[in-house]
Order: C-alpha cells, then structure tokens, then sequence
C-alpha cells in the first residue's frame, strides 16, 4: 500500500462541540484499508493498526504505512514498541514480533515491560520472547488476558483467576482464584487489579493484600472493563450502557454503580484516557462516546460502521476510532 498523508483539519459532520469543549475532527478517510480495523494501539512511536486480513499498518508522522510482516489471520491484538516496530498476535495465537514469527505456543497477549517484550500463552509467560531463546515460566492455569501493572509487573487472567508476575525476576508475585477472567485493568496508582469474568462479574483484587471484591449482576461475560487514569472509578460494559463503580484507597466506594446511557446498541469498545479523568466508548453503530467524570457525554461521533478498537494518545488528548469498514478515525481533542 502507498503511504497516505492524513487530512488535516478535516471536520466531520458527526462532530459535536460541546460546552467549552473545543474540539477538532481529523480523519483518515483516505486511508481506506481492504479489510476491517479489529486492533489499535497507540505509543509515543505512534499508531499502530491491525486488519482482519492479517495486515500491519503504522500511522507515522501524518503518514500511513504498511508494516513488515503479516498474518494469515486477522490481528487480535497489537502493540506498538518503543523502537517504532510492531508486535503483534492473531486470532490463531501466532506472534509477530518485527519480521519474526513465534508460533511455540498459542499466544494470547503481547506487551512491552522496561524495553523487554513479554509474551503470554497457554504454556505461561514467555520473556524476552524476541531476543533470547528461554522456556516460559508457568501461570496457574491458561492465560486469557494481560495487562501492565508497572514497568516490570504484569497482570495475568486466566482459566484460573488473576496471577500478577514480575518479569524481570521471572516469578509469579500472587494469585487469586476467580471464574476464568476474559479482561484486566490495570489501576494506574498501582492498588488494584480489576478483572472482568465468563459468570457476569466484576472483580477488584487488592494486590497488597489479595483480597477481592466482586460486583455481579452483569448479564453476560465481562470482557470490557477501563479503570480512571486519577485511579477514581473503574468503568465495565453492560450490553449497551457503562456501569462506573467509584474506587478509593480500601476499594469499590458503595454498594450500586453509576449507570451512564448513550448508546442505543451494543457497546463494543472502551477505553480510559491516559493523564485525565475521561472514557470513550463505542458501539455496533458506529457512534463513539467520550465521556467526562460525572457521566456527561461531552462528545459524541458517528462514524457510520461498527466500531472495532479504540486507542488513546499517550498524552490523553487524542482518541484514534478503528471501524469495520476498514477507516480508522483520529479526534484530537
């Protein structure tokens, strides 16, 4: 694919200005990729964007480029490392790591911890998966979702519960056993990890001490869930509205979730601003919703497709949307 420059400026018709809220529409329209956007991931390096036919792509300087390296299958989860080069996992558990493929176990979750990339699969945490040849340490249990909780500690859901590891020294630092946990969330004050469940559960897991409280009565499996950047609420998906629970140091603050209503289908993306008390959501329609601390949709946008990622800018001031038809949307706000 040639390399694309980005319309600048560009409104859009599905902005809303809201408030004292100014906010300015960029939008890739010409970037229009052959298959849908199913994962996005946004570092200092810039925007990294996978495809369902297994493509790369690297959003750079105002331009957008094919990455080396693709996948037979669509892009389930990707990662854009400190070096500008791509890592990233299908949905047949295949890793790429720059032009190198790991195919030695079934991979589920890929981050980058201090520099180093960490692997997670159904055999455990692989370390320094791209520069040295070491077996992976064993999880309680096959993992299913990872997080970063600090620069060396990353938080592990599985069939099992939720296991928080230290990847430099290779050992796993504690355990919970919950129902098999399909979401985590690191909480960015570094008091708690919060776990979404197959049985409809929310869990907040104290990691000095372990012990966890669990908020039921969702209506099916709890796979989005976003904690506040002021480490003040934690957000989770229930089928078309966000329920936002308060957080403090002891851990969830009452005994009923705030419950905030903009959306009229199913929600199939969230995401926390980093650096700022604020949530974006997206649905099956393609609205996208940003959201302020008290609940008030400070911004909404139609993008006309489903939405299939969201990713924040690092400074918390631009959200990028990717969509099922294939166009990945920037809001600077």
């Amino acid at each position: 694919m040639d390399d694309v420059a980005m319309e600048d400026g560009a409104m859009d018709d599905g902005a809303m200005d809201v408030g004292a809220m100014d906010v300015v529409i960029r939008v890739l329209d010409r970037v229009q990729l052959e298959e849908a956007v199913t994962a996005l991931d946004w570092r200092g390096a810039g925007l990294a964007i996978g495809t369902a036919d297994g493509r790369r792509h690297r959003w750079w300087a105002c331009v957008c480029e094919l990455s080396a390296g693709e996948h037979a299958m669509g892009v389930r989860s990707i990662r854009m490392r400190l070096d500008g080069s791509i890592a990233s996992i299908d949905h047949n558990g295949v890793l790429l790591a720059g032009h190198r493929s790991f195919r030695d176990d079934r991979f589920i979750a890929v981050e980058e911890l201090a520099g180093t990339l960490v692997a997670v699969g159904e055999q455990g945490a692989h370390v320094g998966i791209d520069d040295v040849d070491r077996s992976p340490f064993r999880l309680p249990g096959t993992g299913l979702a990872a997080t970063p909780l600090g620069p060396r500690t990353l938080a592990v859901g599985g069939e099992c519960g939720v296991s928080w590891v230290d990847v430099t020294l290779g050992v796993v630092d504690g355990h919970v056993s919950l129902p098999p946990v399909v979401a985590v969330a690191r909480d960015p004050l570094g008091r708690f990890v919060v776990c979404g469940d197959v049985t409809g559960a929310l869990h907040v897991v104290n990691l000095a001490t372990g012990a966890g409280t669990e908020l039921g009565g969702y209506p099916d499996r709890v796979e989005l869930v976003a904690v506040a950047a002021a480490g003040s609420m934690v957000a989770a998906v229930a089928d078309d509205e966000l329920t936002v629970w308060p957080l403090a140091d002891r851990g969830v603050v009452g005994n009923a979730p705030a419950c905030w209503r903009g959306h009229e289908v199913a929600i199939t993306a969230l995401a926390a601003a980093p650096g700022v008390t604020r949530f974006a959501s997206g649905d099956l329609d393609g609205r996208v919703v940003v959201w302020n601390p008290a609940g008030v949709a400070i911004l909404r946008f139609e993008t006309g497709s489903s939405i299939g990622s969201l990713a924040w800018a690092p400074e918390g001031n631009a959200l990028a949307i990717g969509t099922l038809d294939g166009r990945v949307h920037v809001m600077i706000v």
